[in-house]
């Protein structure tokens, strides 16, 4: 029940920050990109978009708003609680996939209506936004400005698309589907278009492994940088 409860919280929190009227901006930009684009390569924009948008937006928003609660002492006050801190993570990872789903899904479908597979599109977005959502928990911690945070993130950023060089034909390679962008791609792609069974199921266990990486060295991360300091629970 914590754990509903701060779900709520966070929701409420992004909203009243404005993280959902900011992104319909976005959103609304991006279907009118997609509309106007030409059919041969409709599918493959809005998986690189999805992919780079929707999907990574919890590296970025998990960063503004872990600024927002230091900033405003939360995280001090929070930790003190009972609350747990794979329940502070949770609550992250589910309000800011539930804001990935919303978008991702809104763009799809006003730019091409229902032709498309809803459930690889999902899985993939969900997982995505997981994934960098507790990546991004790792770097805020680490960092003292939006400017530190966003430089740093550059670093990353940088290595982990690699793979969309096979998207867009510079360089292609299996071996992408080791990173947790290639495993995304492949899934949100195949929303759009054929994929076996296999690439799908390598794609989704790719995507879990990574997330599960990220998870431990969040939490070692936010331990050592956020709850020594204030004697919170782990």
């Amino acid at each position: 029940m914590r754990a509903l409860a701060v779900f709520k919280q966070d929701v409420q929190f992004q909203f009243r920050h404005g993280f959902y009227y900011a992104y319909l901006i976005v959103c609304a930009a991006y279907v009118l990109f997609l509309r106007e684009v030409p059919a041969w390569m409709g599918d493959r924009a809005a998986t690189l978009i999805i992919s780079s948008d929707p999907g990574v937006l919890g590296f970025f928003f998990v960063g503004g708003l872990l600024m927002l609660e230091r900033n405003q002492n939360i995280l001090d006050n929070l930790f003190v609680t009972p609350l747990l801190l794979r329940e502070y993570f949770l609550s992250k990872v589910l309000s800011l996939a539930l804001l990935a789903i919303v978008t991702s899904v809104g763009v799809t479908v006003f730019s091409f209506g229902t032709d498309f597979q809803l459930g690889p599109l999902l899985v993939g977005v969900v997982l995505s936004s997981a994934f960098f959502t507790l990546l991004g928990v790792t770097l805020a911690v680490k960092v003292k400005s939006i400017n530190q945070f966003l430089l740093t993130s550059t670093v990353y950023l940088t290595v982990l698309f690699i793979p969309v060089l096979g998207e867009i034909g510079v360089w292609e390679t299996p071996l992408y589907l080791l990173f947790p962008t290639g495993a995304s791609l492949a899934l949100i792609g195949a929303a759009f278009g054929e994929a076996s069974l296999w690439e799908l199921l390598f794609s989704t266990a790719v995507l879990a492994a990574w997330i599960a990486l990220a998870y431990r060295w969040a939490k070692r991360t936010f331990a050592r940088q956020v709850l020594e300091k204030i004697g919170g629970e782990q």
